[in-house]
């Protein structure tokens, strides 16, 4: 039986409209830094997601590849996410995101160690051009995340939504030194902007209001 992340972790990935509070844990990546507006024609964001993808499906045929893995199953390829941050958080940019640095990134499971990541990695550079991949763990720990339906240019208003929860339930958004979080659902090369389903993510201070 082949693993599927969203089956197995609705809480991660069932996400519904309505804004939720999650508590994420570690979680193992391979993932391309950059920065600058994501755009199909130009710059480097559809190049890094063609990479991480390449290196997910050179771990998904290690066993073809002759390349054995200890504790390796066989696994649905998980959903596209991206990490977004700015050098001012408070003045991301949601329409354009012209000044965000990303990080754009697919989750590998545990038995993808560092070691077998740099395997992955230095194999599918045999087969095709590749941006610098690393592996990249990251904990997120308690989250508020809703899902977005549309293009990514009018996400804001969910994340207002998702800000007016979060104070509503005597918490607070971060307010340094954090990721605004992308998962998309659907591949957003196939479908119109419109019809886009990304799931947002941002960390919540924890400590409520006496």
């Amino acid at each position: 039986m082949v693993f599927d992340y969203r089956e197995e972790y609705p809480e991660f990935y069932g996400v519904k409209k309505k804004p939720s509070l999650v508590n994420v844990p570690k979680m193992n990546y391979l993932a391309v830094l950059g920065e600058g507006r994501p755009r199909r024609d130009a710059g480097d964001y559809y190049p890094a997601r063609e990479s991480v993808l390449a290196v997910t499906q050179t771990i998904l045929r290690s066993k073809e590849l002759g390349k054995r893995i200890k504790g390796f199953f066989s696994y649905e390829e998980p959903p596209v996410e991206t990490f977004f941050w700015s050098d001012q958080l408070e003045k991301l940019d949601y329409v354009g995101k012209e000044n965000a640095h990303w990080a754009v990134a697919v989750r590998i499971p545990d038995f993808v160690t560092e070691e077998v990541a740099q395997w992955a990695i230095e194999e599918t550079k045999k087969q095709k051009k590749i941006m610098p991949v690393q592996y990249y763990p990251y904990h997120e720990g308690v989250c508020v995340q809703a899902l977005h339906v549309g293009a990514p240019e009018t996400e804001g208003d969910t994340v207002a939504l998702m800000k007016a929860y979060v104070s509503e339930s005597g918490f607070s958004m971060r307010e340094k030194d954090y990721y605004h979080h992308e998962i998309y659902l659907n591949d957003i090369l196939r479908c119109k902007r419109e019809n886009w389903r990304i799931i947002l993510r941002q960390p919540v201070d924890t400590v409520a209001d006496d």
